[in-house]
């Protein structure tokens, strides 16, 4: 371990980061908040969540989001979206000299 956080027992992923910008969005405000963020460090994941070839089971994962307050969001549904030039439709705009 690199950064020795204290850890959740009973979570089965852990991420160890170190404090790279703190971002303070109204500070003193009672609205106000900060916003972290981190470099990963080292990831530890339990093995019940890696499938055959060592990747994060994604179904396996009972992720919960934070979203403000005392509110946050379970994550009950996945979907596969694209990324990249394929996200944007670029490749049916050929390459840079306009060839397809």
């Amino acid at each position: 371990m690199a950064v020795r956080p204290p850890r959740v027992a009973e979570a089965l992923v852990h991420l160890e980061c170190r404090t790279e910008h703190v971002i303070r969005f109204a500070p003193g405000e009672p609205a106000g908040g900060s916003m972290v963020l981190g470099r990963i460090l080292h990831v530890h994941v339990a093995d019940v969540l890696l499938n055959e070839r060592l990747h994060v089971d994604a179904g396996q994962l009972s992720a919960v989001g934070r979203l403000g307050g005392a509110e946050y969001s379970l994550m009950r549904e996945r979907v596969n979206m694209p990324t990249g030039r394929a996200a944007i439709g670029a490749g049916a705009l050929g390459d840079r000299d306009g060839r397809r």
